[in-house]
């Protein structure tokens, strides 16, 4: 079952949490990461490949043409909900005053098939370690 948490820092999507967890009885999960609770949507109930055109829309909505952006990807070997909690306030108080928005997306999947393909096979080598995107987008004044 794959679901996924949304927690809203600054009018927009900060962190989207992708884990494959079994389902619960009464379809409902939580997730609490330090004084802040998130709930999990149900999105889906099994994979299905999507474009990555499809994909890149969950963040289209705050984005627009000529905004700077600054990402930075990075390898997270588990659900460390202390960092992910440290992290999460991090980016509410990088936020708040308007002038920086972080976003965070902690991709949680099963690596394993992927991992099976040697590394040299392909243009970039497969891990089977989770990924984390952190994106900071902001406005540079002198562009306009």
């Amino acid at each position: 079952m794959k679901l996924f948490a949304l927690a809203w820092v600054g009018g927009s999507v900060s962190h989207i949490f992708g884990v494959d967890v079994l389902k619960a009885p009464d379809r409902s999960l939580y997730c609490c990461l330090g004084s802040s609770l998130l709930i999990l949507f149900l999105l889906a109930s099994s994979f299905e490949s999507k474009p990555y055109e499809e994909l890149n829309r969950i963040q289209n909505f705050v984005t627009y043409h000529t905004q700077d952006v600054y990402m930075k990807g990075a390898t997270h070997r588990g659900p460390d909900y202390a960092l992910v909690s440290k992290v999460y306030h991090k980016a509410i108080k990088v936020s708040q005053d308007g002038d920086f928005k972080a976003n965070i997306l902690y991709e949680y999947f099963p690596l394993r098939k992927t991992s099976t393909i040697p590394c040299g096979t392909t243009t970039f080598c497969r891990d089977p370690i989770s990924s984390v995107l952190v994106l900071r987008s902001f406005f540079e004044p002198t562009k306009a």
